[in-house]
This record gives C-alpha cells, structure tokens and sequence, in this order.
C-alpha cells in the first residue's frame, strides 16, 4: 500500500509563518487564522491569535481519547446529532463536545466559566477550568451577530443567578435541574425571551442517545426508563447551530485568556506536551516564575 503524502506543512511550529503556510494551516488544521472576532463574528472557524474570550462567548471541551464509557456515549450522541443537523440542512462538520461552559468575565475583567456540573451549576475560575480540561481539545464558540452578541451579559447573569442548582443527571428539562447545554439553552432564551436562539424558528430537538444499550443501562441505573420524544439539547447540538461561529483553541490562547484571572505577577502557565486541539498528549502546569 502507498504511504500518505505527507502535509506540505507543520501546523504546531512556532516560527513566523508565511502566507503559504498560513492559508493551509487555516483551511486545513484551523490554526493561524483570523483573530478571534474576525474568526467567530461574521466567518467560519480558524485558529486565534491572539483571542480574548468575552462575556456570552461558549467554550465546548471534548475529552481525551482514554474518556470514560458515559464521555464516549455523549461523544456518539454528538456524531448522531451532526448528521441531525445535516439532515436540517445545516453543513455541519464532524466535530463532537462533551461539554459547554459559557464565559464571564467580572469588572476586573477575571474570567469565568458558568457551568452545570455534577452536583451543581457553578462559577469555575477560569485556571481551575482550564487545569480540568488540560487534556482535552477546546472549541471557543460565539453568537452570530450583533443582536445575539448582545445578549451575551444577560445570559451570563441568568446562568450565574443558578449557581446551586442541581445538576439534571437525567437531562430533566430546566429550571429545576440542569446540565451543562441545558443551563446556555436557557440563560439565553431567557436574555432573548424565546425558548431557544440556537434553533431555527420552528424547529425542535428530541433528544438522542447513542449508543441506545449504554443509554438503556445508564437510566436503569437511575431507576429510570429512557425519556422518548423529550425536547432537549446537547453540547453537539449548541457547537453547529447557525447561530454560533467556532474555532479550536490552542495552548497559547488558553494562557493569553489567563491574565487577570487571580494569579499574581510572579506566576505563570508553561506549556508541555502538543498543542490542545490536536488529539496528542498534551498539559498544563503552574509554575512559579523567579
């Protein structure tokens, strides 16, 4: 059998690139790209340089490839909803998420990510965020366009308003409960006062569960039957949705977003391993700087 040709280019060096380089790298691997608003607010994905992620913005995480059986039966729940969307006419392509967080940043301009996780939503610092998923590859999401940018702030308080809720380990739908693509579904149907600004009008989503045996198993263990023709949603569902523009985040846009986020001026984060986003082995560790 023949070899695969090799790329023409090395995506994880860190040299200047030119614009030969650069084009490929885009349209290949999402990396060099536009910055961060030019990437998400009118255009497709691209890799960030250097990006600031804002209030409203979402960030999706998508495990390592040691993830465990409920992660791989989510992920495959992801890849059923991609040809959903397809399905609906939307082009997506096959990227999965696990989870979704959506940003805040407070008047010191400190990020933080509003989540639900089990046992509750919470408010995760930004470095205690990023040192969790450190294994995983990262997506940064933004709405399309200025009306839904703008909901952003009230979203965010929405979801932050629900810190304490518990975690809806059976996908209830909210407000009593909530998972993580529940808690954005909501906080900005609430900002936007519709149910749902990720959706095209008109059109619902039942929720699916792949593979069906996992997920049979994993609702007898709650002593639970498999909710059928239940609406809901899913990190996957919220990553292609017309309304958001994403893009993969790299190791370098992980500490630029870690200014003001509570370390002092005598720390920082050293990179080890490959880059997030590319499937390798990859970390990062706090390390005090003398």
């Amino acid at each position: 059998a023949l070899a695969a040709p090799r790329p023409p280019f090395d995506c994880l060096t860190r040299e200047a690139w030119g614009g030969a380089k650069r084009a490929w790298c885009c349209a290949h691997e999402r990396l060099g790209c536009a910055g961060l608003g030019a990437a998400l607010a009118e255009g497709g994905g691209g890799g960030l340089a250097p990006p600031r992620l804002e209030t409203g913005d979402l960030v999706f995480v998508r495990p390592a490839a040691d993830a465990s059986e409920l992660d791989k039966a989510i992920l495959a729940t992801g890849a059923a909803t991609v040809l959903w969307w397809r399905s609906h006419g939307v082009n997506a392509s096959n990227e999965t998420a696990w989870h979704v967080a959506l940003a805040q940043r407070d008047a010191s301009g400190a990020l933080h990510f509003v989540e639900a996780t089990p046992p509750a939503v919470v408010v995760t610092p930004a470095a205690d965020f990023w040192r969790r998923a450190s294994h995983a590859t990262l997506y940064a999401g933004r709405l399309v366009g200025a009306r839904m940018r703008a909901l952003g702030a009230a979203a965010t308080q929405a979801a932050s308003a629900q810190a304490g809720t518990p975690y809806a380990s059976d996908f209830e739908p909210p407000p009593a409960k909530f998972y993580c693509s529940s808690l954005v579904e909501w906080a900005f149907g609430v900002a936007a006062g519709e149910k749902s600004v990720f959706l095209p009008p008109g059109l619902t989503f039942k929720l699916l569960f792949e593979p069906l045996g996992f997920w049979e198993r994993y609702y007898h263990g709650l002593n639970q039957s498999l909710p059928v023709n239940v609406s809901g949603s899913n990190p996957t569902l919220l990553l292609h949705s017309p309304a958001v523009r994403f893009t993969t985040l790299r190791p370098e846009d992980v500490v630029a977003n870690l200014s003001a986020t509570g370390f002092s001026s005598f720390q920082t984060f050293k990179l080890a391993g490959s880059a997030i986003g590319t499937g390798a082995p990859r970390s990062l560790t706090a390390q005090t700087v003398s």
